[in-house]
């Protein structure tokens, strides 16, 4: 019996959506790749993991704390909330997920979700797609290696950049002929 994918999709939420507080360049696109991924696979996927970004009115990562950021995903608020076009398909597809959230310490800048290995993942072929894949998305990548998972692949039409080009390069550092890491490029 062929074991099923476990996905994680990366920070798709309001604020980084068009007319978000930090928009993403290509998240629409990238939300719908993310909704092709799911209706195309959803006979072959356990459980969808979410992350969000969920940061407190004061986070260091904001401009008027000495960040770099504007003020994006503010815990309750509507920016914060993951979209609903990729709710609407869980629910409609009736697909297991949970929701994690990640940078909700005033103090800590946190890109990536899964900082410690988790045994859910393990032996696993893991798909991540999200937004950015420049930072948040490649992060939890990279974290996720941790937990040692069989395989981790980056889809790459439900991935949304900031700086492409970037995201690219990080890809190409990571992705060796033997790696356990890979990026899927057809939608």
């Amino acid at each position: 019996m062929k074991q099923k994918k476990i996905v994680v999709i990366v920070d798709e939420q309001y604020d980084f959506c068009r007319g978000g507080a930090l928009e993403v360049p290509g998240a629409t696109r990238a939300l719908a790749g993310t909704c092709r991924f799911l209706e195309q696979f959803k006979d072959d996927i356990s459980r969808v993991v979410l992350t969000a970004d969920w940061h407190p009115i004061t986070h260091c990562s904001f401009v008027k704390q000495g960040g770099p950021w504007p003020p994006h995903c503010v815990q309750h608020s509507h920016g914060a909330a993951i979209h609903e076009r990729v709710l609407q398909v869980l629910h409609r597809l009736e697909l297991p997920y949970e929701i994690v959230t990640k940078g909700k310490h005033r103090d800590q800048e946190e890109y990536g979700a899964f900082s410690q290995p988790r045994k859910l993942f393990e032996g696993r072929d893991v798909w991540i797609m999200g937004l950015a894949g420049d930072f948040c998305v490649m992060e939890t990548a990279l974290n996720l290696r941790k937990s040692n998972p069989a395989r981790l692949t980056l889809y790459a039409p439900g991935i949304g950049s900031i700086n492409a080009k970037n995201f690219n390069r990080l890809v190409e550092e990571h992705t060796a002929p033997r790696s356990k890491f890979r990026l899927f490029k057809n939608s």
